[in-house]
């Protein structure tokens, strides 16, 4: 029975470094994460933000060279004002594409509770997105998903950021 244990653990172990997981998300201050994607993607977030919540995890992309990757997810409520004043200085360097649904992501609802994009209606989402390779062996991209709800918006960002 021990030997089955054994062998169990290893595959367990094997599988999850061949595939480049690690268990569970990191839950991060916002106030590390978002400054990061600030300097990393040449944006500012918008700072009369509330209700701000994030997390992080790292892994490694074995399949493609063993490269080193960091996604992050975060969500924050801003008012109305906030949110336009914040458009108007980002769709500079990011694209806006309206009445866009978001994708289900089973993986980022398992690491954040809290990332419930798909509670919402695409009539009421806005979509950013930007995507940067400096070279060969880095790679980035943001997305951040605005929605209307009222005199209330929610902004849910996600970021992977690679380099091998």
């Amino acid at each position: 029975m021990r030997y089955v244990k054994t062998i169990s653990l290893v595959l367990g172990a094997a599988v999850a470094g061949a595939i480049g997981c690690r268990k569970g998300s990191v839950e991060v201050p916002p106030e590390i994460i978002l400054p990061r994607l600030e300097q990393a993607f040449g944006i500012r977030f918008p700072t009369n933000r509330y209700r701000v919540m994030a997390t992080s995890w790292d892994f490694r992309g074995l399949l493609d060279g063993g490269s080193a990757n960091t996604e992050c997810l975060a969500r924050m409520e801003l008012t109305r004002r906030d949110v336009l004043a914040w458009r108007n200085s980002a769709t500079n360097s990011l694209r806006e594409y309206e009445q866009f649904s978001p994708p289900v992501n089973p993986r980022f609802e398992s690491k954040a509770r809290w990332w419930d994009v798909r509670r919402f209606t695409r009539d009421r989402c806005t979509h950013y997105f930007k995507e940067m390779r400096n070279g060969p062996n880095d790679y980035k991209r943001l997305e951040i998903y605005t929605f209307d709800i009222g005199d209330t918006y929610i902004m849910y960002v996600s970021a992977l950021l690679s380099r091998r």
